[in-house]
């Protein structure tokens, strides 16, 4: 009790010094879907027009200073990453750098091969001058995981009356060595894991036979294609739906599949100190979150010596002190009455025997 006490008091109070503050921006009366949206982006493929995108505003007051490093986070709900077949849809060996055949990944089926999804691998298109099928393609990277990553973009601003100063434009980061394009005062090099980035994550082998990104996001020499969906770096007959590039840290944080089906994942870190104010976060959403009815939020957080804002551990170490504690002082009461009488019995029990 003398230890557990103590320790919870002072990790209350450190997560008192720590400040999460949380914005949920989706609502059951308005849902961002392909169907249903503001067409913030057009995109054209073969005379069909195709409209995506929603642009939200989320106005909001900060009652207390926040020191930098200030931790950006996306969340999510209803979203089940752990799930077996979700979580094995993905090829370690290619997303390290290697060629890896169709047959050597079969459990990132049905997004291996371009068109496998809508059955279309026959379609057929020109690649450096070359005849070829969606099915002698392979996407990298491939698999469930990728084609799901999160793509919704954030910058948030402070309000000063009727200015808007820009603290973090998250979507304005390269995404190959992950530095922004424009200084400003955020970071995102550094989100994911030094293990992931150094050994895990590697640019992809390229041949012609790999679908990725535009290779221009890698600094390699673009391919000559007839197809507008490989030469936009997009999934097959999904305009607009981009597919990953494998050295974005926010590709290698959204990969590491998160085990509750409520999680946060964190996306950028804010270097400068956050006053008490006004505030805006300008929310670019695409992501659709309809099909698992779930929610949308962001979050800005700081830590303490103890880690961030829960004080779930403070009250569990005072608590468990407590309990001791009560349990030491019934002990000392019995100790005390039972050990009287004792003495009572033996002393009676001496003068007997005499």
């Amino acid at each position: 009790a003398a230890i557990f006490i103590p320790i919870g008091i002072a990790v209350f109070v450190a997560n008192d010094s720590a400040v999460d503050l949380e914005f949920t921006y989706t609502s059951s009366d308005r849902v961002c879907t392909p169907q249903n949206n503001d067409a913030i982006f057009k995109y054209v493929v073969n005379n069909v027009t195709t409209k995506m995108g929603c642009a939200f505003t989320v106005a909001f007051d900060i009652d207390k200073e926040m020191e930098a490093p200030i931790y950006m986070y996306y969340k999510l709900t209803n979203f089940y990453q752990n799930h077996r077949r979700f979580a094995k849809s993905r090829s370690d060996k290619q997303l390290a750098g290697d060629i890896v055949s169709s047959g050597s990944m079969e459990d990132a089926a049905p997004l291996i091969n371009p068109g496998e999804y809508f059955d279309a691998t026959g379609t057929s298109l020109s690649v450096n001058g070359a005849g070829t099928t969606y099915g002698n393609m392979v996407y990298n990277p491939a698999g469930l995981v990728a084609w799901s990553m999160f793509n919704d973009s954030f910058a948030l601003y402070s309000i000063n009356g009727t200015n808007r100063a820009l603290i973090c434009n998250a979507s304005n980061f390269d995404k190959t060595s992950n530095e922004p394009i424009t200084q400003m005062g955020c970071h995102k090099k550094g989100i994911a894991w030094s293990t992931d980035v150094s050994a895990k994550y590697k640019t992809p082998s390229f041949n012609d036979q790999q679908w990725t990104a535009r290779r221009s996001l890698y600094g390699a020499a673009p391919l000559t294609t007839d197809n507008d969906y490989l030469m936009n770096g997009w999934y097959a007959s999904e305009p607009g739906h981009e597919v990953p590039v494998t050295t974005d840290e926010d590709f290698m944080v959204w990969m590491r599949t998160a085990s509750l089906p409520t999680f946060r994942k964190l996306y950028r870190v804010i270097d400068v100190n956050l006053p008490p104010g006004k505030y805006h976060m300008d929310i670019i959403e695409q992501y659709d979150t309809s099909s698992f009815d779930g929610d949308k939020a962001f979050a800005l957080a700081t830590v303490s010596w103890a880690g961030g804002k829960n004080n779930f551990l403070a009250i569990a170490y005072i608590v468990v002190g407590g309990i001791v504690l009560l349990a030491g002082i019934i002990f000392f009461i019995v100790h005390k009455i039972c050990a009287d009488r004792s003495q009572q019995a033996i002393e009676q029990l001496m003068q007997e025997m005499k």
